[in-house]
């Protein structure tokens, strides 16, 4: 079964994804979970160092990055199509919808990307991490350091983008609650919601 953990920054999807694995693993499943683009994975640093050159239009570097990340999902997703009868569960911590919401909130919309993600691995169920925007604002603020586009203007679009997404497409896509202090009920609302699931 392939879940995915989506949402806006600083809602809390890898400590909710690391959470819901360590209970799997308690139940005696099999899992695998992990972050296909981790900034300290080499594809994204590579990334970082390209984009640090660049003296091209910012619109034009953006389209071209959301190419090389499309494909890179791919990349993965046909890795994982080969490992899939390994697990029982495989937990993805960002996945295509987050490129797609992302995407849609900067205008960048890119017919080829969009392509390419089609032919990547369909998650199961994806679970939209949501949290309250003080949550979030707080958590931001104690990284390290916090990126200029996660400011509240955006992670509030960012933010708003997922709930309506979860609204509309419930079938496939089920909001969490994780604001501060549900953390245990959140991880036990997905336990629930992978037990009850019946794959379309």
């Amino acid at each position: 079964m392939i879940i995915a953990f989506a949402g806006c920054d600083g809602v809390g999807k890898t400590t909710l994804l690391y959470e819901t694995e360590k209970m799997l693993r308690s139940q005696g499943y099999s899992v695998k979970a992990f972050k296909p683009l981790a900034q300290s994975t080499p594809f994204c640093q590579s990334l970082l160092t390209i984009k640090q050159g660049y003296s091209g239009t910012t619109g034009d570097l953006n389209t071209r990055l959301r190419l090389l990340i499309a494909f890179e999902t791919y990349r993965i997703s046909l890795k994982l199509k080969e490992e899939q009868n390994k697990y029982d569960y495989i937990l993805l911590d960002r996945w295509t919808l987050c490129q797609r919401v992302y995407a849609a909130i900067w205008q960048n919309i890119e017919p080829l990307a969009e392509h390419i993600l089609n032919q990547c691995l369909d998650p199961d169920i994806t679970f939209i991490i949501d949290a309250d925007e003080e949550d979030v604002d707080r958590r931001l603020s104690q990284r390290t350091e916090r990126k200029p586009i996660e400011n509240m203007f955006a992670l509030k679009r960012v933010l708003r983008s997922y709930r309506n997404h979860a609204k509309l497409t419930r079938n496939k896509f089920v909001l969490i609650d994780n604001r501060e202090g549900k953390m245990e009920s959140a991880v036990q609302e997905i336990l629930n919601k992978l037990n009850e699931f019946v794959p379309a």
